[in-house]
């Protein structure tokens, strides 16, 4: 992962690099990571870098900064950060055949929320990855470790184009959603257990300290 301690952001830093991002457009915070959507989403924000307050050894971090609230999320919406990996870099796990390997992320989180959140890989290939993980204080900074199955089907690109995208749900619409912990055909990114984590215009999302 480039940049997971989030210290490089050429498009501002310590400062809001985008106050109105809408779902809509792929929007870049701290370089390599950027805010996505898909549907027509209500939540609207700040995508923001953050140089101090972070957990011991990464002060800087990416927040989303919700301004307008989503209520209720439709089948078709998404709201999600995304850093996506380069297929040369992606190669070394071998995935699509016997050889290939299980990988570990790692990552620092500050949610609005306690309970299940989601954070999945979706490969060149097309296919997805979901695992759950707990937070068990809102608004407090906490590390959390998952470990991801070997895909030996599929075929991860091995070029300089996109080959692996991790991907953490701010809401996620049925239709993205799946069941946890296998691999599945298809552009998802959440179980049923996601929470919407933009139903208040208090709550940001902040994020730093990725690892793979």
């Amino acid at each position: 992962v480039i940049n997971g301690a989030m210290n490089v952001s050429q498009r501002g830093s310590n400062a809001v690099i985008l106050a109105g991002f809408d779902s809509s457009t792929n929007t870049y915070g701290p370089d390599r990571f950027l805010m996505s959507g898909n549907g027509s989403p209500q939540n609207r924000g700040e995508v923001e870098h953050v140089l101090a307050g972070g957990p011991t050894g990464f002060p800087s971090f990416f927040r989303y900064d919700v301004t307008t609230a989503e209520s209720a999320v439709a089948a078709g919406e998404g709201t999600l950060i995304q850093h996506r990996i380069e297929g040369y870099i992606t190669n070394r796990l071998s995935w699509g055949n016997a050889a290939a390997k299980p990988v570990t992320l790692s990552f620092y989180m500050r949610s609005p929320k306690t309970g299940t959140h989601c954070v999945a890989l979706y490969q060149s290939g097309n296919r997805s990855h979901v695992k759950e993980f707990t937070v068990a204080s809102a608004d407090t900074w906490e590390k959390h470790s998952v470990t991801f199955a070997a895909d030996t089907s599929g075929s991860l690109s091995v070029v300089n184009a996109e080959g692996l995208r991790i991907q953490w749900p701010i809401i996620a619409g049925s239709t993205y959603q799946v069941a946890a912990d296998t691999w599945a055909s298809g552009l998802d990114f959440a179980t049923s257990n996601q929470q919407n984590l933009a139903d208040n215009t208090a709550n940001n999302i902040d994020l730093t300290g990725v690892q793979l």
